[in-house]
């Protein structure tokens, strides 16, 4: 994997919101920054529907990595998750937690394990930042998860990320508008 700035799996460190993703995989792997694929293409569109201080999110004024460093996915891996167990290993909760920076205000979890390991590095490294819940961000889950009458595929997607955003907009409280 290419690194950045000495991180082949995060991107834009030290901004005072976090998008922490569960896995890189093969698309990040070979375009060396997170969330690169379909998935980053909605996570951007998502963000996009968010002010932050007043300013409308976007992907450059987000940090972004994830709660396992190492690509994993299914034609290399015969899987697409980083197990609890790895993402609960002390040097990976260390890295997650060195890369979180203190200036962090609000970090984005997207989805179950993004969620898991950002709860432990809060309480383990005694972090204060605010946490808001979100699915992962994959086509396949907004087509599973999320109905459109719309009449081209493309307005369907869009169409299903706004409801994706909406459902997001309510695990915000405030800390993003």
């Amino acid at each position: 994997m290419k690194k950045k700035n000495g991180c082949a799996h995060c991107e834009n460190l030290g901004k005072k919101v976090y998008s922490v993703a569960s896995v890189p995989g093969r698309i990040e792997e070979k375009e060396g920054r997170p969330l690169a694929g379909q998935a980053g293409k909605i996570h951007d569109k998502v963000l996009s529907f968010f002010c932050y201080k007043g300013r409308r999110l976007r992907r450059e004024m987000v940090s972004i990595t994830n709660a396992w460093p190492k690509p994993i996915y299914y034609a290399q891996d015969k899987r697409t998750e980083a197990t609890l167990q790895e993402i609960s290993q002390l040097w990976n909760l260390e890295r997650l937690n060195k890369e979180i920076s203190n200036a962090c205000a609000v970090v984005i979890c997207w989805g179950a394990k993004a969620l898991y390991a950002v709860r432990l590095i809060k309480s383990r490294f005694n972090r204060s930042f605010a946490i808001v819940e979100a699915e992962h961000p994959s086509l396949s889950h907004l087509n599973r998860c999320y109905k459109s009458a719309a009449d081209t595929a493309e307005k369907r997607t869009e169409d299903r990320v706004r409801q994706f955003a909406e459902k997001v907009k309510k695990n915000v409280k405030g800390l993003l508008s």
